[in-house]
């Protein structure tokens, strides 16, 4: 089944549709949502209340989505946002914590240079601001294409490439720096 029919049926009521897309993508929405929430276990709740509500609105979804999983990541995204901003009424709104692997997926290195070096790109990685470690998550782990990027992030698709290439420059002189030190 194509995505335009398995989003057609969805829309339609179908449950054999729901459980496809859940299948489908589920693994790449909890790893989203993990680097956004931090922790594994709300970022399957999370997960799971993207796909409630999509079963509880699946009248008012759109006709027309170009592709599922940019709509996915970009539903769950805005979710994430909703949740942060429930949990800190009153509180001034800042920037979503993200981090570029979760706190559960730091990857592991095997020998002491290799850990060095996961130190170093780690330290560079957390001067990067959070728009630009979720554009290299979504680029270079999803390997998620830079239209759809910029449909998940609502952002044009040329800020999306340059805010990319900023920020691998960024990266590159902070990993030049954290090596000099």
């Amino acid at each position: 089944m194509d995505e335009r029919q398995l989003w057609d049926n969805l829309r339609a009521g179908d449950k054999s549709a729901l459980e496809a897309c859940f299948r489908a993508y589920y693994a790449v929405l909890v790893q989203y949502a993990s680097l956004m929430h931090g922790l594994p276990s709300s970022a399957e709740d999370l997960v799971q209340d993207l796909f409630l509500k999509l079963w509880n609105k699946r009248h008012k979804l759109p006709a027309e989505v170009s592709s599922v999983k940019p709509y996915l990541l970009r539903s769950l995204r805005n979710l994430a946002i909703d949740e942060m901003r429930k949990k800190r009424r009153g509180l001034p709104l800042i920037e979503m914590p993200f981090s570029l692997w979760g706190d559960s997926e730091q990857p592991a290195f095997g020998n002491e240079e290799e850990s060095l070096q996961g130190q170093q790109l780690a330290r560079a990685l957390s001067k990067l601001s959070d728009t630009e470690r979720e554009i290299l998550h979504l680029r270079f782990f999803q390997q998620t294409p830079y239209p759809e990027i910029a449909t998940v992030m609502g952002m044009q698709y040329q800020s999306v490439r340059n805010a990319a290439h900023r920020a691998i420059q960024k990266l590159r002189q902070n990993m030049e720096d954290t090596k000099k030190k």
